[in-house]
């Protein structure tokens, strides 16, 4: 039997050290670099808690009018806790989706967020397809501020 081809998905989110503090690290780079995977890996968790979501039954989203469906803007209103708040949010049903978000440690002063897809299906919930929204959650999880503010924090506090 031929072994299936896995789409690829290109939504990558990456963890930097702005240029402008690079210099403000040189002497300590090690602590630095250690810190950046630290604060990486934090990023990958936030990430994978948004995916592990409880999951709605189809007689749930039939009820809410298919809140991810293209014919209407995501209906935001119609959905229960914790989607109200971050409708970007995956509920975890077989857990491909949560366990595809993986962190790469590119260099010194890059960490990437990365989707690798165990299953075909996980390129069209993050992409979306023509009948439905896709949820980018990589990119939304990282920009939340609070969020930002926990990889600051965890950041800081190990370089310093």
């Amino acid at each position: 039997m031929a072994k299936k081809k896995l789409a690829k998905v290109t939504v990558i989110q990456s963890v930097n050290i702005p240029r402008r503090l690079r210099r403000a690290f040189l002497g300590r780079s090690g602590a630095a670099s250690q810190a950046l995977k630290e604060a990486g890996k934090l990023a990958v968790q936030k990430a994978r808690e948004a995916a592990g979501a409880p999951a709605q039954s189809k007689a749930a989203l039939r009820s809410q009018g298919y809140p991810y469906a293209k014919r209407a803007p995501i209906k935001v209103g119609s959905l229960p806790q914790p989607f109200k708040t971050r409708p970007y949010m995956i509920g975890k049903d077989t857990g491909q989706v949560q366990s595809s978000i993986v962190g790469k440690h590119v260099n010194q002063w890059s960490y990437r967020v990365v989707w690798e897809p165990k299953a075909d299906h996980v390129k069209y919930v993050v992409e979306g397809t023509r009948i439905l929204h896709g949820r980018d959650l990589i990119r939304r999880t990282m920009s939340d501020p609070s969020v930002l503010q926990q990889l600051q924090i965890s950041f800081f506090s190990r370089v310093y």
